[in-house]
């Protein structure tokens, strides 16, 4: 390379900017919402949530032990009038029993969808306050949150509590192999920071197209504005894999040339047959 500095400063910069857009990444669970809206069988524009289930509303359930008992009982009709004042839940309040009346499952109407930041918090909101604050005196009952909501929660938690431990092991793991390898401390360290660099770039393209929307009519994508919960580990684990398999190639290649007595800037090495 004639100008290898310019060429990486301009590089480095270039891979930064198309990376950028990871910053405002959201991830989330796939729904109807994602399914286009122009059903083509049909011809005309339709909107596939009231053609799959009309009528159909999203919910935020809990569930709650001990329902036998009149103090359960009496912290649930609490429970339905507390939901209410919280912004975001509303009627109707759906109080339905096992069929021992041992348990309940007490379902409160939410608006929008399961993505919506707005009813991530509600999520938490009623898992750390408001439960704690009906049942918090009966100490033999158990409550219990779920719903498409809460489901939603729980998963993309799952996926963000596993990037720290597998970025950890993947680049630990990298930087062994390639110490063992190359006897070298600067050699593991770029080509850990090269990967992710083009790995993030990866992401930033991720969000453009499949998050935010560009170029997606050419490309036929209904952009949803979030991206699938395991898609970014995924990526990362095969991404980066095959980025550190080719990395790892060519450095053998170069260190085969070095160990034939060929200087380290050298512009052609020539393979010769043993």
């Amino acid at each position: 390379m004639a100008h290898p500095v310019p060429m990486t400063i301009i590089s480095v910069a270039l891979l930064l900017v198309i990376a950028s857009p990871v910053l405002h990444l959201r991830t989330g669970i796939t729904d109807i919402h994602r399914l286009p809206r122009l059903d083509r069988r049909r011809g005309r524009d339709q909107d596939p949530q009231r053609e799959v289930a009309p009528g159909t509303e999203l919910q935020l359930q809990v569930v709650v032990t001990d329902f036998d008992q009149a103090a359960t009982k009496a912290a649930i009709e609490q429970l339905k009038t507390t939901g209410l004042t919280v912004p975001g839940l509303s009627e109707p309040v759906e109080v339905t029993p096992s069929h021992d009346g041992k348990v309940a499952l007490v379902a409160v109407t939410i608006g929008g969808n399961r993505n919506d930041e707005v009813n991530r918090a509600l999520v938490r909101q009623v898992r750390t306050e408001v439960n704690p604050a009906v049942f918090g005196a009966l100490p033999n009952v158990r409550t219990y949150v779920t719903g498409d909501a809460a489901f939603t929660v729980d998963t993309t938690q799952v996926y963000a509590d596993g990037v720290p431990l597998i970025f950890a092991f993947v680049l630990g793991l990298s930087f062994l192999l390639m110490l063992v390898a190359f006897h070298s401390i600067v050699i593991p360290i770029k080509a850990i920071l090269l990967n992710l660099l083009s790995t993030a770039a990866a992401y930033g393209v991720l969000v453009l197209v499949f998050q935010d929307g560009w170029f997606a009519g050419p490309l036929g994508i209904t952009p949803s504005g979030i991206i699938e919960s395991w898609v970014p580990l995924f990526i990362f684990t095969i991404l980066f894999g095959l980025s550190m398999d080719y990395h790892l190639f060519i450095l053998t290649r170069i260190k085969e040339a070095r160990d034939r007595g060929l200087a380290s800037r050298h512009r052609r090495c020539q393979w010769q047959s043993p």
